[in-house]
C-alpha cells in the first residue's frame, strides 16, 4: 500500500507539538512501546507498518492488533521511515489518541505516594522518571507548566513504555498543584540542593507527594514556599548535584524502601 502525499502530510505533523495538542493525537513508534502499549490496554487508532522491515516479533505484534480489530496497514519502508521520528525504524508506529485524566479523582483514590515533575525541560529525563515512578509506585505524574510534553517521542521513548501504563496529569500551574495536593492531604517534599540531608530523616507516614525540579534552577518558588520538607541526597564532594531523572529516582527509591520497612 502507497499512502498518498495528503496522508503523508497528516502523519509527519505529529511530530510537532501544536499539531499533536490541535489533533489530540500522537505518534508512537517501535515494536518494544507498542507491546508496551498493547500491555496497558491503550490500544492504537490506527498501525502503519512495513513487513520488509519487521522482525517476527514485530509481525506477531500486528495479528494481535488485527485480532483487536484495529486498522493496520502495510506500507512501503520509504514512507515508514518518512513518518517516524527515529533514524533508523523498526518498521512500525502507532496513532494513538492522547488520553486527559482527571486529577481530583486521581487524588481521591488516597494513592499515598506521588511524583509532581516541575521544569524538567529534557524529555529524557521525564521518561526516565515516569518509568522511576511506575517502578517505585508512585502515581499519578502531575507535570508543571514548564515541563515539556509527555507525549513529546523522546519522553515516551525514555519511559519504555511508562507512559502507558502510568496516569499523569500534565501542564498544569504551580499553585493549582499546591493547592489541590494540600486540600487532598497531601505533604509536599522537595528535593533540594539545600534541603535537609537524607540520611537524617525518618521514615515519612501519610501521603506524600515528591516533588523534582531541574538540575540548574530546581522548583518554582510556588514550591520552594510551600514544602513541608526539603531534601537533598547525601552525596561526595566531588560531585556537586545529579541530574533530575537520577536524583528523583534515588528519592524514589528511599521511598518505597522506607515505607516497606516501616509498615
Amino acid at each position: 500500500m502507497r499512502l498518498s502525499h495528503a496522508e503523508i502530510k497528516k502523519l509527519t505533523v505529529l511530530k510537532r507539538k501544536k499539531y499533536r495538542q490541535a489533533e489530540g493525537l500522537f505518534l508512537c513508534d517501535g515494536v518494544r512501546l507498542l507491546e508496551e502499549a498493547e500491555k496497558s490496554n491503550y490500544h492504537p487508532e490506527k498501525v502503519y507498518y512495513s513487513a520488509a522491515r519487521l522482525n517476527e516479533r514485530g509481525l506477531k505484534l500486528v495479528k494481535s492488533f488485527e485480532r483487536n480489530k484495529i486498522a493496520v496497514h502495510d506500507i512501503s519502508v520509504k514512507d515508514i521511515e518518512r513518518i517516524v521520528s527515529t533514524k533508523s525504524s523498526q518498521g512500525i508506529v502507532g496513532v494513538f489518541k492522547s488520553r486527559k485524566y482527571n486529577l481530583e479523582q486521581h487524588l481521591n483514590r488516597g494513592m499515598r505516594r506521588l511524583l509532581v515533575c516541575d521544569n524538567i525541560n529534557d524529555p529524557g529525563n521525564l521518561g526516565t522518571l515516569m518509568r522511576s515512578a511506575a517502578a517505585f509506585g508512585l502515581a499519578p505524574v502531575i507535570t508543571s507548566t514548564k515541563t515539556v510534553e509527555i507525549n513529546n517521542p523522546k519522553t515516551m521513548r525514555a519511559s519504555m513504555g511508562a507512559c502507558f501504563s502510568q496516569p499523569f496529569i500534565e501542564k498544569l500551574a504551580p499553585e493549582l498543584i499546591v493547592e489541590k495536593l494540600k486540600e487532598s492531604g497531601y505533604k509536599l517534599l522537595l528535593a533540594d540542593i539545600n534541603g535537609e540531608n537524607l540520611n537524617n530523616l525518618k521514615s515519612l507516614p501519610g501521603k506524600l507527594a515528591l516533588i523534582i525540579g531541574s538540575e540548574a534552577v530546581g522548583g518554582d518558588d510556588v514550591f520552594e514556599n510551600n514544602a513541608d520538607y526539603a531534601v537533598r541526597i547525601p552525596m561526595s564532594k566531588n560531585v556537586e548535584s545529579l541530574n533530575a531523572a537520577m536524583a528523583g529516582t534515588a528519592l524514589m527509591f528511599w521511598l518505597n524502601n522506607s515505607e516497606r520497612t516501616s509498615s
